[in-house]
């Protein structure tokens, strides 16, 4: 049987959001910055090298997010250049990803740990104010081995 791991929204009182998308809407226009906690919890045993990684779907197309040349931490698409992605622990410690984007969480998962990602889009990331974005060509890959 193979160890499985959920990854849960939270909101600010502890609640867990049950909404479809990551954010609720960002203005990708005008610019924005926001950030959610997130919770990765194993099911059962407890599940070792837990990693997560953002991919970018559209048009089946795959952008990945790798990380800024010059900060590691920092995550950036083609798909959205405005878009800057990082996640932090609960101390406010920043995640690094490896040249893929990808970024190793814990090597041993045995109880629920709690994570924020902070999204921040620079003014006109889109050319329209008419699109409405929730981003939900994004998506946050979890595994372990």
């Amino acid at each position: 049987m193979q160890n499985r791991t959920i990854i849960s929204k939270k909101n600010e009182d502890g609640s867990y959001d049950t909404s479809e998308y990551l954010f609720d809407g960002i203005d990708l226009y005008h610019g924005d910055r926001t950030n959610k906690k997130l919770e990765i919890s194993p099911v059962g045993a407890p599940v070792k090298n837990v990693s997560i990684q953002l991919v970018c779907t559209r048009d089946n197309i795959e952008y990945e997010f790798k990380p800024e040349e010059d900060n590691e931490y920092n995550l950036k698409c083609d798909r959205y250049p405005g878009l800057t992605i990082h996640f932090e622990d609960v101390n406010g410690i920043k995640y690094k990803s490896d040249k893929n984007g990808v970024i190793r969480i814990i090597n041993i998962l045995t109880i629920p740990l709690d994570f924020f990602i902070f999204v921040e889009a620079e003014p006109y990331t889109v050319k329209k104010i008419s699109e409405t974005n929730v981003l939900d060509d994004i998506n946050l890959i979890v595994w372990s081995n």
